[in-house]
């Protein structure tokens, strides 16, 4: 009785002692509680001080950003005004216009509140104005057969304005910049409305004003880079969602987090056993001895990449299928080039011609009138559309000819470079648009044409002149007419030296010829002789000139090799080429005696430098040696004027 009294009183003595324990655990709790509530509150309370003062003012927002909104209520709402005027398209591209603004004016928000974040931490703050951005050129795009057309490229060309804010040190000239692409789409505008509808021209005016106004904004706030705060938090992503909730201030920061609870009780034998286990089984693996490599896979010699260049060439080493292997998403993937099949061919009213390579036997019969023609990405090629067509477009093309009939709409060559277009007949617009190299012949019936350009270098238009077509000689009708220049004046050397010699009664005619005639130098020659050597070499080469200058001058323009084969040498300022191997040349006349001379000259005494100048043939257009630029001059066949 007395032993169950004793363990029943141990029994209350432990249950109060766990009593006691949990009404200390229970205060504890309460003062972190309460300590929580108090740093919470402190917090919440220097967040709100923080969004009253804004760079040092309080309750007033940073100078730059009410430069911005009045920008806003000024030329952007004069261009959403005009835009909502002329309905349909334009009107739904302007409201995207001004959101996209609205976004800028949120990011510049964030840059009065906060302080400059990494570079990879503003690209994410960009992605809403460059989602803005990419949503207003793909309505362009989604868009091209709207009437409107011209109107919403010349917004999507120069929405990237949008952009300066991350553009330093000088941000100002980068909105120049898009504002001149979207002139090249706002004068077709004027053009097509300035004489019938003055609602246009406003428009044209109010959007390009944005720009005007943008940039005389950068000048005066942002001169060198965007102007961040130099106090405040860093900005991040977090910061740019409370200001596009918000609009005005901050949100307060999180409160921290809870108080570590207390050490989680370790059964102490436990973890021992693990631990004595884990250690045995490490020296057990140690101590296997040369059965340590039986897990070990077996690589064959068609599976190394050193031993087999074939895998280097499909991609990564192939790692072990008993490992998973996660690509990291940051790293960029290769995506092959893909190749492209040429494409010649007429879908619905629409020639598509696209991708062709190293083509000048390209045509396109039997046209009409409601038909437009499409090139795109054709490199070192050359087209002939024949008939009368709507319209014809160039798009992103390297080294094209085009030669054409008669267009009734307009002619545009956009994003290409070294292009030639011949105009046979008529057309109304040319219209050129960020192209390098564009050469343009036109016809007499083509003089009244209008030609506009935009962001263009290189442009030569060419006017009818007294040029005639020629046919450009192969490579092998070149090197033929050479030689046969060569063996006729090799033959008139021999025949002078052989006739000095016998005059003058020399005996060693063998000694005599090696060293005037083939003008070979062995080791019995002397000072005497290699003096005498070369003004034998100096007469012959003025006696080749003056062969050549008498020929290209006096005789038609053609050396005896030349006319044997049938070329001739003309004048040439200008060649264009118009269909495969044969070129206009301007203008085409005679060689006078001159230009003869100085083509004469460099061609044969370049020989006495060891530079045959007539290899040079290999690398311009139409076959024209060095000479020839310098000279103004070309070989062409004789029989193939037109």
């Amino acid at each position: 009785m007395t032993e169950a009294t004793d363990k029943a009183l141990n029994h209350v003595e432990a249950a109060n002692h766990r009593m006691a324990e949990t009404h200390g655990l229970m205060d504890r709790l309460e003062k972190a509680v309460t300590r929580l509530e108090s740093l919470f509150s402190d917090s919440h309370r220097s967040g709100g001080m923080e969004c009253d003062g804004i760079n040092g003012v309080n309750g007033s927002i940073a100078p730059y950003v009410e430069a911005f909104d009045r920008l806003l209520n000024g030329s952007v709402a004069e261009f959403l005004r005009y835009s909502k005027i002329l309905e349909g398209d334009v009107k739904t591209h302007a409201e995207m216009v001004r959101a996209a603004f609205q976004a800028q004016r949120s990011f510049l928000v964030l840059a009065s509140q906060c302080q400059e974040p990494q570079e990879n931490e503003v690209a994410m703050l960009l992605k809403p104005i460059s989602e803005k951005i990419q949503e207003i050129q793909n309505f362009r795009e989604r868009n091209r057969g709207s009437k409107m057309f011209n109107h919403l490229s010349a917004v999507s060309e120069s929405i990237p304005a949008l952009g300066w804010i991350a553009v330093s040190p000088k941000p100002g000239p980068y909105v120049k910049e898009m504002n001149d692409a979207a002139t090249f789409y706002t004068n077709r505008v004027l053009k097509d409305y300035k004489n019938s509808d003055t609602r246009h021209v406003d428009w044209v005016k109010s959007y390009l004003n944005i720009w005007s106004e943008l940039q005389a904004y950068i000048k005066e706030h942002h001169t060198t880079g965007l102007t961040w705060s130099k106090t405040g938090p860093v900005a991040s992503p977090m910061s740019m969602r409370s200001v596009l909730t918000s609009g005005s201030c901050l949100s307060p920061p999180p409160p921290p987090p809870p108080l570590p609870g207390p050490p989680p009780i370790l059964d102490t034998e436990t973890a021992k056993d693990e631990g004595t286990a884990s250690r045995s089984a490490l020296f057990a693996q140690l101590n296997q001895g040369e059965a340590i490599t039986k897990g070990l896979r077996h690589v064959s010699d068609d599976q190394k990449t050193h031993k087999n260049p074939s895998l280097r060439a499909q991609g990564p080493p192939v790692r072990s299928p008993t490992k998973s292997h996660t690509p990291s998403p940051t790293s960029p993937k290769n995506s092959p080039q893909q190749s492209h099949a040429p494409v010649l061919e007429l879908e619905g009213k629409k020639w598509r011609v696209e991708y062709q390579e190293d083509k000048n036997d390209l045509v396109i019969n039997n046209t009409e009138l409601k038909q437009v023609a499409y090139i795109f990405k054709c490199n070192k090629s050359t087209l002939q559309i024949k008939g009368k067509i709507n319209s014809i477009t160039i798009d992103n093309c390297k080294k094209f000819g085009l030669v054409f009939d008669n267009v009734v709409g307009i002619l545009e060559v956009i994003n290409s470079r070294d292009i030639q277009i011949q105009v046979m007949g008529k057309v109304p617009t040319i219209s050129i648009n960020k192209t390098e190299g564009c050469h343009i012949y036109l016809s007499e019936e083509s003089l009244d044409c209008e030609i506009v350009s935009a962001k263009s270098s290189e442009m030569n238009i060419l006017i009818p002149h007294d040029g005639r077509e020629f046919l450009i000689p192969s490579l092998a009708h070149r090197f033929i007419a050479e030689m046969v220049d060569f063996f006729i004046l090799f033959f008139i050397k021999a025949t002078i030296i052989l006739s000095i010699m016998h005059l003058s009664g020399i005996k060693d005619i063998s000694k005599f010829a090696m060293h005037y005639i083939i003008e070979e130098i062995d080791e019995d020659t002397s000072m005497e002789d290699l003096q005498k050597m070369m003004i034998v070499a100096l007469i012959y080469r003025l006696l080749v000139c003056f062969y050549e200058i008498i020929c290209i001058w006096g005789a038609g323009g053609a050396t005896p090799g030349k006319f044997l084969l049938g070329l001739r040498v003309v004048t040439c300022e200008t060649s264009v080429l118009i269909a495969p191997s044969r070129v206009l040349v301007i203008p085409s006349s005679n060689v006078s005696m001159t230009t003869s001379t100085v083509r004469a000259l460099i061609k044969n005494f370049s020989i006495a430098s060891f530079f045959p100048a007539f290899i040079t043939l290999l690398f311009f257009q139409h076959n024209r040696t060095a000479y020839d630029i310098v000279a103004g001059t070309i070989v062409v066949r004789r029989n193939g004027v037109r």
